[in-house]
């Protein structure tokens, strides 16, 4: 970790996973006090001032497809090829069961309750995180999806596919709330703005 005004190197966080993975993942704790870097079967919480181990994730056998926290700090979130897990923040335990079958990434709603999952068949679907269950029936899109997300009020959720099109959905009843949005081309990512008036979609640079 560096001092980023200063540029000095503060601490560094040691290997404690396989020399053949690289860190492929590493994030700040909503409040900074941690840091979480990811290398393939291996997840880590660390001191982010001390540079410490507090724990490392066990149990895991499969590579991870990425890790994060939860925008409340409270718990991290590791997904694999089978399964999304859910962690306390603070001991490493689990929350819950797996969830499986939720796909390669996923998004948080912003107070930490739910969990939108996607890029597993081609769909996306929502998790209550205090259960374990899922909330929807999976959201089609033709194609691979490439991003999803809450709206800021958690009210709207939006997917990204490689079918050339994003999807405005009701976060509660899974009701699209416009039509497809089409692009003509495979959507990379798209966002809602801080408001959640707009959604703003990129396409790959060489599709015409």
């Amino acid at each position: 970790m560096w001092n980023a005004q200063s540029g000095r190197c503060l601490t560094e966080l040691a290997q404690r996973s396989n020399p053949a993975h690289s860190s492929e993942n590493c994030e700040f704790s909503p409040d900074g006090s941690k840091v979480l870097p990811l290398a393939g079967k291996t997840a880590c919480v660390w001191d982010a001032k001390t540079g410490r181990l507090l724990f490392e994730i066990p149990g895991l056998k499969e590579d991870l497809h990425t890790a994060r926290f939860s925008p409340d700090g409270k718990s991290l979130l590791t997904i694999s090829q089978k399964a999304a897990r859910l962690w306390d923040s603070v001991t490493g335990q689990p929350l819950l069961e797996p969830l499986l079958g939720a796909g390669y990434q996923a998004s948080f709603s912003y107070d930490s309750g739910r969990l939108l999952t996607f890029g597993s068949q081609n769909t996306a679907l929502v998790w209550d995180l205090h259960t374990g269950i899922a909330l929807t029936s999976p959201l089609c899109h033709e194609r691979s999806l490439n991003c999803a997300q809450f709206s800021p009020d958690g009210q709207r959720m939006l997917t990204a596919s490689e079918d050339e099109s994003a999807c405005v959905w009701d976060a509660y009843t899974e009701k699209p709330l416009t039509e497809p949005l089409k692009l003509g081309g495979g959507i990379r990512c798209a966002q809602f703005s801080p408001d959640g008036k707009w959604v703003v979609a990129a396409l790959p640079q060489d599709r015409g």
